[in-house]
């Protein structure tokens, strides 16, 4: 039992460390906190299924919006499932799979009576509310014509599910980077559908990019480092990609993947129920108050999978990382830049006084500030780089 206290002091250091908030879900005021009580406050079990969706209430606005009808493009078909703001959500089916239990959610937001010119895949972070990342992704695409593909992986449709802010997550089920990329390919695969049929006549196909958050930069880079040769992208802006993380995060990453294991072996198979760690991010932007030990094992493991070699063939990237990211290392990135000559371009930036969150949250007006919002929606213009396009950015 000597061990407790050895692993609780371990935790206590890490979160009273200069990085203490090593990623806005990996610790929640454990800095006053003994290991034995992070267990006495996860009594709730996870739920250890995929949702059933039959009978499921899913989220939806008060308000006189309409649904729009379930439609079919390419090998997919479409059925909405719920609104907020002018985002609609839907569930995503491919006709010839023979695997039609599985659910694919994103909100796809296409031009009204405009012919666009660009396909964007949005990929949000752990424990992000995917709504709540639509949202702020349009504003960031505000006066540009673009279909707008904002996926919600698995493990992240709590909220989608009109689960509310529920304690543990119901969603946060056994989630696994197989389960994240095989979303995202089937993703680019709608993207790629949307490009072909949305070319005006005797035109290419749309161009496809790239707009992703933390995890969500892990994700696609990892399915760009397994499937290059599928993969077209023109371009990709990625803030503050979780690729590269600083030590301090390591650490406290690798205590939280090993503390299922510790306390398991000390307190028995009952800790089996108590797979999660509460949540500091902002209440608004996380889609449940715990994340899961399984979410970041998954998150470690596609740093594996992101193939530097194979980065080299994706072009016109810029990167921005918040200056202090309690979770991302600048410095990581830039090296690994610079050691495969990438041609990507890395800034950092300082979030505005007075924006909410922590450093390393920084994808909305209210966490980045107006100065830092303004500049990422510039560099993501720069990235799409299309002067006909009538941006009141400029």
């Amino acid at each position: 039992m000597k061990l407790l206290p050895i692993a609780a002091a371990s935790l206590v250091a890490f979160c009273r460390s200069s990085n203490a908030l090593a990623y806005p879900d990996l610790v929640q005021s454990i800095s006053d906190t003994k290991v034995v009580q992070i267990v006495k406050k996860l009594e709730k079990p996870l739920m250890d299924a995929t949702p059933n969706l039959v009978g499921a209430k899913f989220f939806s606005e008060p308000s006189n919006k309409k649904l729009e009808p379930i439609f079919s493009i390419g090998d997919f078909q479409l059925s909405p499932i719920g609104k907020n703001q002018n985002n609609q959500w839907f569930n995503i089916k491919r006709l010839s799979s023979d695997n039609q239990s599985k659910n694919y959610f994103a909100s796809v937001s296409i031009p009204d009576g405009i012919q666009p010119e660009a396909v964007v895949i949005a990929a949000h972070g752990l424990n992000n509310d995917p709504r709540k990342f639509s949202e702020s992704v349009s504003e960031i695409c505000e006066g540009i014509n673009l279909i707008l593909i904002v996926p919600a992986y698995s493990g992240h449709d709590n909220k989608l599910l009109a689960q509310s802010d529920s304690e543990f997550g119901v969603s946060h089920g056994p989630v696994a980077k197989e389960d994240w990329l095989d979303e995202h390919a089937l993703m680019y695969e709608l993207a790629e559908a949307f490009s072909i049929e949305y070319t005006e006549a005797q035109a290419e196909k749309l161009p496809k990019f790239l707009l992703a958050f933390s995890l969500g930069a892990a994700i696609s880079l990892a399915d760009f480092s397994m499937h290059t040769d599928d993969r077209d992208y023109q371009g990709a802006l990625l803030l503050s990609p979780a690729i590269e993380i600083t030590k301090a995060a390591g650490m406290g990453m690798f205590l939280f993947q090993n503390l299922h294991y510790l306390l398991n072996t000390l307190i028995g198979d009952r800790f089996e129920d108590y797979r999660a760690i509460p949540s500091a991010n902002l209440e608004d932007y996380r889609d449940s108050r715990a994340t899961t030990l399984a979410a970041y094992t998954g998150l470690a493991e596609l740093n594996k999978d992101v193939n530097s070699t194979q980065l080299a063939k994706l072009n016109n990237v810029k990167i921005i990382v918040s200056i202090g990211d309690e979770l991302v290392s600048a410095t990581g990135i830039q090296a690994r830049i610079d050691h495969n000559n990438l041609s990507w371009q890395l800034s950092e930036m300082k979030k505005d006084p007075g924006a909410k969150g922590a450093k390393h949250l920084f994808f909305s007006k209210e966490t980045a500030g107006q100065n830092l919002f303004a500049s990422i929606q510039e560099q993501f213009l720069e990235v799409i780089r299309f002067d006909r396009f009538d941006s009141e950015l400029n």
